[in-house]
């Protein structure tokens, strides 16, 4: 039931809007800008997908922990169930979504509920480790070994959190 409302808003917002596009630029031009904004979203939302995933790839290859990547990576995921709801209102709301600055800015505001939230910093340890992995034993017989599934480096990555109680107000 508290979905319904914010979807129902939404929906009956997305049509105030297009009406009114459509009483000032007419049908055909409103459908056409509307086409438009979502598949240069769309392009812009692929072109930044490609980026963050290959920065995450890079970082994990040099041993670096890619926490802000991955929530950059869930906040595109979130721009693009944005630009598949057809609409104006939803296609600028995937636009600020898609602008790094915006997002940096809203998980900055997250952190900081979150620590206060928690009542404190949050504690994070993470350990990346990068191992060659050893050649299989000869098999009986003198049979070389089977191929090894993992044939050039295993990152090992282990990590440990503390969650801590909320604070409580006395």
């Amino acid at each position: 039931m508290a979905l319904r409302t914010p979807i129902l808003l939404t929906v009956v917002a997305e049509l105030a809007v297009f009406g009114l596009l459509c009483d000032t630029l007419g049908f055909w031009t409103t459908l056409l800008l509307l086409v438009a904004t979502s598949a240069a979203g769309a392009l812009l939302l692929r072109s930044q997908g490609i980026t963050t995933l290959t920065r995450i790839q890079r970082m994990l290859e040099q041993g670096q922990s890619p926490v802000h990547d991955i929530i950059d990576a869930l906040w595109l995921a979130a721009a693009g169930v944005l630009l598949l709801v057809p609409g104006f209102l939803t296609t600028v709301a995937a636009l600020a979504v898609l602008a790094p600055f915006t997002r940096r800015l809203v998980g900055i505001w997250l952190i900081g509920r979150y620590r206060a939230y928690a009542g404190g910093p949050i504690h994070v340890h993470a350990e990346f480790q990068t191992a060659r992995p050893t050649a299989p034993p000869a098999q009986p017989g003198g049979r070389p070994p089977a191929a090894s599934p993992i044939t050039d480096q295993t990152t090992v990555i282990d990590v440990e959190f503390e969650d801590l109680p909320p604070k409580r107000s006395e």
